[in-house]
């Protein structure tokens, strides 16, 4: 009898987003006190919290302003918009962030981003997810809260430069 090949099923950018949030984002790691590069995802995810959407070639950028404004977050605690990573570069990413957050972070929401083709580390954990161009939408509350939490109550941030805890947590306090 022959042995049938199995044919390898492509995954979606929803599965791989999800893959790498479950084998990298929500992996122990010693550099961040022994808990997860962030250690609220896992528990998002599994509640149904977090909210995947793929980006089309073919739509407008202006689509991602739409996603998000009209994201519940009362329902949703982070919206990651998802994108072939050459729509854009990672510093055309980056201004779109900035951009967003300009008119944004006064209605309470944070957005991040996260591009392949800018490897990003903290503490020497490499935290982007190597295949897609990401938007990721949070309540800018929560977000502060959260990081107010594990500065208190852990070492998480222990080992953080000043340069990494200002370009993800201090930039968004000072918008309150």
């Amino acid at each position: 009898m022959k042995n049938p090949q199995k044919k390898k099923q492509k995954s979606s950018p929803q599965d791989y987003i999800t893959n790498w949030m479950i084998e990298r984002v929500e992996k122990i790691y010693p550099e961040f006190g022994d808990m997860p590069m962030c250690p609220y995802a896992r528990k998002a995810r599994l509640d149904g919290k977090v909210k995947l959407l793929w980006i089309s070639a073919n739509e407008d950028d202006g689509n991602c302003w739409t996603h998000i404004i009209n994201c519940d977050f009362k329902k949703t605690d982070v919206l990651i918009l998802i994108a072939d990573r050459k729509r854009w570069t990672w510093r055309q990413l980056y201004k779109i962030r900035l951009e967003m957050n300009k008119v944004l972070n006064p209605k309470n929401i944070t957005v991040l981003e996260d591009h392949p083709d800018y490897r990003e580390t903290v503490v020497g954990v490499t935290v982007t997810n190597g295949r897609y161009a990401l938007l990721f939408a949070q309540r800018r509350d929560k977000l502060n809260r959260f990081a107010q939490i594990l500065k208190k109550t852990s070492d998480y941030y222990k080992n953080w430069s000043t340069k990494s805890y200002d370009d993800v947590v201090t930039w968004r306090e000072d918008h309150q």
